[in-house]
């Protein structure tokens, strides 16, 4: 039988060396709330409009995968 936790340890430690890109606008870019409005797509927006692209430039960055910090 194969023990699986070692292997996630592998993959873990290997999540948390990958970075990603900060894809939020630059605060004052044009595409500052340039975006039109969207029913039930885009309503959480922080300005007067919502921003252009995925995410607002006050937002935070989503994290996806595992994450290596415990719940309190």
């Amino acid at each position: 039988m194969r023990d699986h936790r070692n292997l996630f340890l592998k993959y873990t430690a290997y999540v948390a060396l990958v970075s990603f890109p900060d894809l939020r606008p630059e605060p004052g870019s044009k595409v500052e709330d340039a975006a039109l409005r969207i029913p039930n797509i885009n309503n959480h927006f922080t300005g007067k409009r919502p921003d252009c692209g995925a995410y607002e430039t006050e937002q935070q960055i989503p994290q996806y995968g595992p994450s290596l910090q415990r719940e309190k």
